[in-house]
């Protein structure tokens, strides 16, 4: 909910993908961008940038100390919530039986 809030989800998500940088175009078609097409993609850059700093900060401060681990050398906040749910949220039937422990 505060990563929606903070409209940093579609970064977590994957649908906020991020864009890329001037120095990964090739040499031609860095030759066909124009200045003002540079400072666009530099500013998306940055933007996206921004989000996944928010996101990732978001997620390490709410999730506790013992589940840290996974996390701890995220570049993306999408990388960090894919590994916490590879660790949390598996479909095994061992997990479901703990779910259903759980509950009774």
């Amino acid at each position: 909910m505060l990563l929606s809030e903070k409209k940093v989800w579609d970064v977590v998500d994957g649908k906020f993908l991020r864009p890329k940088a001037v120095e990964e175009h090739t040499a031609a078609e860095q030759e066909l961008l124009k200045e003002a097409d540079k400072r666009k993609i530099i500013k998306e850059v940055m933007e996206w940038d921004e989000k996944n700093e928010e996101a990732l900060r978001i997620i390490c401060f709410t999730v506790s100390d013992r589940l840290q681990t996974p996390i701890i050398f995220g570049i993306t906040a999408k990388g960090a919530w894919d590994e916490l749910k590879k660790v949390h949220a598996p479909n095994d039937k061992q997990r479901k039986y703990s779910l259903i422990k759980c509950l009774y």
